[in-house]
């Protein structure tokens, strides 16, 4: 954060990075940047893309169990027979 020169609010001091496809940020986001901040900078975000895409995967299994437990709980309503 920090406070513009006239004053007034604090503001995020960020920049918006448009990630890739495949749950990652391209390596030329890295480029420009001290010798050792893109090293470890392509190091770690190799590592938070794999953390990303688990995310994703777990994301989509939540899901699908709530879709489960909705329809299992219209099949236990409408028969009364409970297959749990």
């Amino acid at each position: 954060f920090y406070t513009p020169p006239s004053g007034g609010k604090k503001k995020v001091a960020s920049k918006y990075i448009k990630m890739s496809g495949d749950h990652g940020y391209s390596p030329s986001v890295f480029k420009g940047q001290p010798e050792w901040a893109e090293q470890v900078g392509l190091i770690i975000e190799d590592r938070y893309k794999y953390l990303r895409k688990q995310s994703a995967i777990l994301t989509q299994i939540r899901r699908k169990l709530s879709e489960y437990e909705v329809a299992l709980t219209k099949c236990i309503e409408e028969t009364g027979f409970n297959i749990s």
